[in-house]
């Protein structure tokens, strides 16, 4: 007897769609919008300093590509996390090391700077290590939240019914966490632009009120820039734009115009 063959097109079943909600959840709960409570809101920013700020955090961080974000995935929520164990790690590392002698002796360079604000980017070094002493004071804190986030984070992708997103959290924190991106001689990613950028950071609201870029040249080589790493008006022009600050191109003066007597 032969066999009928059916003409009729096979049904294809959808998959259904993976649920990410514990990776959005576990993002949620970690506050990006404060910097360790030295007043900064990410928000009330300009989209300026913000990629300033993106591209230093890019710079400490290797493990996490922030300029293709691919959404709320286990692995990418690995890779964040496991790339700031690696950084606090490092961080903590630098406090252990911070003996009573090392101490004594920054007070002694503090005071010194302190009696020579008028040097070149001596000022600008005392609003830094400001900045710098409002954010270690909450370390300690900051460390124990994101602890109690990471311990969730772990406690979610292990408690999956997806067995292949436990893979890829615990995979992308594996590579996260073996990419240091802070040591004692800086950032991991650190260029020629690195000192620029972070001055601008640390000036914003100065610079805001900077006429054009050979006055914003001036200010950075006041503030402790090298005028060779500062680079020519153009460079730092071009640098300003790639973030997103504008400000006047130097222009010629006008001509003033000669007037006709009267006939």
């Amino acid at each position: 007897m032969a066999l009928k063959m059916s003409t009729e097109k096979p049904v294809k079943i959808k998959a259904a769609p993976t649920d990410h909600t514990w990776c959005r959840q576990i993002f949620d709960a970690l506050d990006f919008a404060q910097d360790g409570g030295s007043g900064f809101a990410i928000e009330k920013e300009p989209d300026w300093v913000c990629n300033i700020l993106r591209e230093l955090v890019q710079q400490a961080a290797p493990a996490i590509c922030l300029r293709k974000p691919k959404g709320f995935l286990p692995r990418e929520l690995g890779l964040y996390l496991g790339q700031q164990c690696a950084n606090l790690y490092a961080m903590g590392t630098m406090f252990e090391e911070a003996t009573p002698d090392k101490l004594e002796a920054g007070k002694r360079a503090l005071n010194l700077f302190e009696n020579h604000r008028d040097k070149p980017g001596v000022e600008s070094l005392l609003t830094l290590l400001s900045q710098l002493e409002s954010w270690t004071q909450n370390f300690e804190s900051t460390v124990e939240t994101f602890e109690q986030t990471l311990h969730n984070a772990f406690k979610a992708a292990l408690t999956q019914p997806d067995y292949s997103q436990a893979v890829q959290f615990f995979q992308g924190f594996a590579t996260g966490i073996a990419k240091p991106g802070l040591s004692r001689s800086g950032l991991a990613r650190t260029t020629t632009a690195t000192l620029i950028y972070q001055k601008l950071f640390t000036h914003r609201r100065e610079v805001e009120n900077l006429s054009n870029y050979p006055t914003l040249r001036e200010f950075l080589i006041r503030n402790g820039v090298n005028e060779n790493l500062v680079g020519s008006i153009r460079r730092l022009q071009k640098l300003c734009e790639r973030i997103g600050l504008r400000l006047a191109k130097r222009g010629r003066p006008r001509k003033s115009r000669k007037l006709r007597p009267v006939s």
